[in-house]
């Protein structure tokens, strides 16, 4: 792994900052906000000794519970553009391929989540 390729595997910031303004450019405000709000989170899915070792990885955009269910419908749409306009800078790189983005909740830590769980069943207001 070598320049920028290894620097989106180990940090994808830069990358996902630059897509951020490519889907801008094209008023793809979805796109921008998943890209925005999400904390990335690259997975080896696979890896291969064919060619010298060939990995394949998968990209996790956690989005804030809040954004998640806004982006239901069309979700897959969404995820396909983020993977088609982030092969710009990956297709260069012929042993490591990013193949699948995944927009998923964040999991939030609330240790009072069943009270407020179950206050919400009773029609109580919670936060």
């Amino acid at each position: 792994m070598t320049g920028i390729q290894s620097r989106f595997f180990a940090n994808p910031e830069a990358i996902l900052g630059t897509l951020a303004r490519l889907f801008a450019a094209e008023g793809a405000a979805r796109e921008v906000a998943v890209l925005t709000y999400s904390s990335p989170e690259l997975v080896e899915t696979n890896y291969d000794n064919w060619n010298g070792g060939t990995t394949t990885y998968s990209l996790y955009l956690h989005v804030p519970l809040n954004l998640y269910p806004q982006l239901q419908e069309g979700m897959g749409l969404i995820e396909q553009a983020i993977l088609d306009k982030a092969q710009i800078f990956l297709d260069q790189f012929p042993n490591d391929h990013l193949t699948q983005v995944k927009i998923v909740p964040a999991v939030v830590e609330d240790p009072q989540w069943r009270e407020k769980a179950a206050a919400w069943l009773t029609g109580s207001k919670t936060s």
